[in-house]
């Protein structure tokens, strides 16, 4: 399937399939996803005006200043940037407190990213 996908969008095969599978055996969430991005980024693009950093912001590297949690489950982490993130999806699990550094990136396709130290990502929505 991925091969079918690479070939529709007109990418040399042998070598994005190289990177992929070194990219597959990164074990670290956030290294596995930059090493994806990366690989994507590489690859020539499909509309002459549409360029890979047309479509990526420089990430936000903060500190977590407050963490709190809304009645149906989000978190909120306000960052001492002046920033405030809601998750986007409710999750018991959320490693973030208050000290941490976090990087926000915007993902490539829609929406943005929360990464906390342990390297666990969540979608996030900006909110300030």
């Amino acid at each position: 399937m991925l091969a079918l996908l690479l070939l529709a969008a007109g990418t040399t095969l042998a070598h994005d399939v190289a990177e992929f599978k070194k990219c597959a055996a990164i074990s670290r969430d956030a290294d596995r996803l930059k090493c994806y991005d990366n690989a994507f980024e590489n690859a020539p693009p499909q509309d002459s005006e549409a360029s890979s950093d047309d479509l990526r912001d420089d990430p936000i590297i903060a500190t977590v200043t407050r963490v709190s949690k809304k009645s149906r489950g989000e978190h909120v982490v306000e960052l001492d940037n002046g920033s405030t993130w809601e998750q986007q999806f409710a999750s018991s699990y959320f490693p973030v407190a208050v000290g941490d550094k976090v990087e926000v990136e915007k993902r490539r396709f829609s929406g943005y990213r929360l990464i906390s130290e342990s390297g666990k990502g969540y979608g996030v929505q900006r909110v300030k």
